[in-house]
C-alpha cells in the first residue's frame, strides 16, 4: 500500500470510529506503529485529524452535510461567479449532467445555451431549469430523496445514471486535495458522484477556494480523474500551479460586476 492510500485508510478509520489508537492502526493496517505515527503527523500537519496521546481523533466539522439552506449565501458571489463561468462552457445542443450541490445550482441559474439536454438528480437544479426555455430536453433521475440536500440517491439513481453519456459533468464536492482527491460527508452521494464520472467525456469540477485542501469522509475520485477545475479569485497562486503540475487545468472566475 503506497503512503497516500494508507493515510487515507488512516483518515477513513479515524472518522468512522471517531478516535484510533497507534496500535490499533498499526494491527488494522499491517505496518509498525513509528509508519503509523509518522502518517499521523503529517495528517495532522494538514489539518484531517486532531493527534491525541497514543493515536488520533476526529477533528471536528470533517463529517458536516449541511443542508442547501445552510450553504446557499455561503460564498455566494463566489459561487454566482463560478457559476457564470461555468454555464459559458456550454454550447448549443450537448448534454450535460448537472450534480446537486449549491455552486452548481448557481451554474443551472445562468444557463444560455440553446437545445441543451440537462440531466441532474437535484430537485431543486429540477426545478430551475423547467423555467428555462432554452432547454430541449429535462431528465430527472429515480430515487431516495435526501431532504435538506435535495438531491436524489441510491440504487435507482446510479442505475438510471449508467444508461447516457454526456458531453460535461458539472461536479460539485465537499472537499478537493491533491493528496486525497474528490471527497463528500456521505457514502451513497458519492456513489451516485461515481456514476456520474463514469459517464462523462469530460468532468468540470465546480468549487469555491474554501473547498481546497479539505477531506470529507467519503473518497470520490482522485483530482486526475477531473479535466477542469473552476474556482474564485481567492485561491491561492501556489496551489493552482500544484494542480496544473498534476495534469488538471484550473480556470479562476473573476466576480461579477
Amino acid at each position: 500500500m503506497l503512503p497516500r492510500e494508507r493515510q487515507f485508510r488512516i483518515l477513513e478509520l479515524v472518522n468512522q470510529r471517531l478516535s484510533c489508537s497507534v496500535n490499533e492502526l498499526s494491527e488494522e493496517l499491517s505496518v509498525s506503529v513509528d509508519t503509523i505515527r509518522r502518517d499521523l503527523k503529517q495528517l495532522e500537519s494538514k489539518q484531517m485529524i486532531q493527534r491525541t496521546h497514543g493515536g488520533a481523533m476526529r477533528r471536528p466539522g470533517v463529517l458536516l452535510d449541511p443542508t442547501v439552506d445552510q450553504r446557499t449565501n455561503i460564498m455566494l458571489d463566489e459561487k454566482r461567479a463560478i457559476g457564470a463561468k461555468a454555464a459559458s462552457l456550454v454550447a448549443d445542443n450537448e448534454a450535460i449532467f448537472i450534480d446537486a450541490g449549491t455552486t452548481t445550482w448557481q451554474m443551472a441559474k445562468q444557463l444560455t445555451a440553446n437545445d441543451v439536454i440537462v440531466i441532474t438528480n437535484a430537485v431543486n437544479i429540477l426545478q430551475t431549469v423547467i423555467a428555462n426555455p432554452r432547454i430541449d430536453t429535462i431528465i430527472v433521475t429515480g430515487g431516495q430523496f435526501r431532504q435538506g440536500i435535495y438531491s436524489l440517491v441510491g440504487p435507482e439513481t446510479e442505475e438510471q445514471l449508467q444508461r447516457y453519456r454526456v458531453d460535461k459533468l458539472f461536479l460539485g464536492v465537499s472537499g478537493v486535495s491533491l493528496d486525497f482527491g474528490l471527497t463528500c460527508p456521505n457514502r451513497i452521494e458519492a456513489q451516485v458522484k461515481m456514476k456520474m464520472i463514469e459517464a462523462a467525456r469530460q468532468v468540470i469540477l465546480l468549487v469555491d477556494h474554501s473547498k481546497f485542501d479539505k477531506v470529507s469522509l467519503v473518497s470520490i475520485a482522485p483530482v486526475s480523474r477531473v479535466d477542469l477545475i473552476i474556482t474564485d479569485w481567492n485561491i491561492r497562486p501556489e496551489l493552482q500551479r500544484s494542480l496544473e503540475s498534476a495534469g488538471v487545468r484550473v480556470l479562476v472566475a473573476d466576480p461579477l460586476k
